[in-house]
């Protein structure tokens, strides 16, 4: 996870009561990369947390302005902030590499034993990546984040045995890009929506294979939840998923609170040459 000194000029932090928050300025395509980087209240600030494959280093990293200065920043980073730039509005981003001061030793030990806070009050989690990874790897990546986010995420932190759990999310695992894996962390997540139509919904855009497949799972929320969930069981999509998968699909359905009859059962069994 280390990182070298980046030619930032940080003032000090208050110890527990601050974090660094960088504001990412709004841009378009080949844009400059332009961002501004201060203390903020950590009780009272409003980010994202941004997760990303670190990657190697190297004498051809790009640039960006920070501060009215240029910082040299590995591409993935790069790459990611390019992203998820907005064209018409700033983001508040908390990203490690940038927003801890890597070269004070005392800072980034304070601040690295309080990732687990500093994503838990996040208002999102952004995590940026493009490979694919084994779904044991996935799921131990899951249980870390599960581990961090949690109230005893200073135990988890400081549990020598979860370490090199911690170095691989943070410095070299790829990420989630299509739909049954979302699906797997909303559920393992316990996320809550005000309507059950968003379970589904709500994870198309940022699904990678959804967006790149001719399908007919339009968001129409005059459908039921029952008929919006059968219609997914229908999808091309489906010939990705994992034998694993037929039991999160049956608690994906009672997630949505549709009745477990038999008929839903089926419909799922068959799926999966049942």
């Amino acid at each position: 996870m280390a990182e070298k000194a980046l030619a930032i000029d940080y003032s000090s932090l208050a110890p527990t009561a601050e974090i660094r928050i960088l504001t990412l300025k709004q841009g378009t395509g080949n844009d400059e990369i332009t961002c501004d980087l201060g203390p903020v209240t950590r009780a009272e600030s409003e980010y994202y947390a941004l997760s990303y494959e670190w990657g190697d280093e190297s004498k051809n990293d790009p640039f960006i302005k920070v501060n009215d200065g240029e910082v040299q920043i590995r591409k993935n980073l790069f790459d990611a902030l390019k992203n998820i730039r907005k064209a018409t509005e700033d983001l508040q981003l908390w990203v490690d590499a940038i927003c801890i001061n890597q070269s004070d030793v005392q800072e980034k030990s304070q601040q690295v034993s309080m990732m687990g806070e500093t994503f838990t009050k996040a208002s999102y989690v952004v995590w940026c990546g493009a490979k694919s990874i084994p779904d044991a790897e996935f799921e131990e990546s899951l249980a870390t984040l599960n581990g961090l986010s949690s109230p005893h995420s200073s135990d988890f932190m400081h549990n020598p045995a979860n370490h090199h759990r911690i170095a691989r999310l943070f410095g070299s695992t790829d990420w989630i890009n299509n739909l049954r894996r979302w699906i797997w962390v909303c559920l393992r997540g316990n996320f809550q929506c005000t309507r059950e139509h968003d379970l589904i919904y709500a994870l198309l855009d940022i699904s990678e294979d959804y967006a790149k497949a001719p399908w007919s799972l339009s968001v129409d929320y005059s459908k039921t939840p029952r008929e919006i969930f059968l219609q997914l069981l229908q999808q091309r999509s489906l010939a990705k998923w994992h034998p694993g998968d037929q039991s999160r699909l049956l608690e994906l359905a009672e997630k949505m609170n549709l009745e477990m009859d038999e008929g839903l059962r089926r419909s799922v069994s068959e799926i999966f040459g049942g």
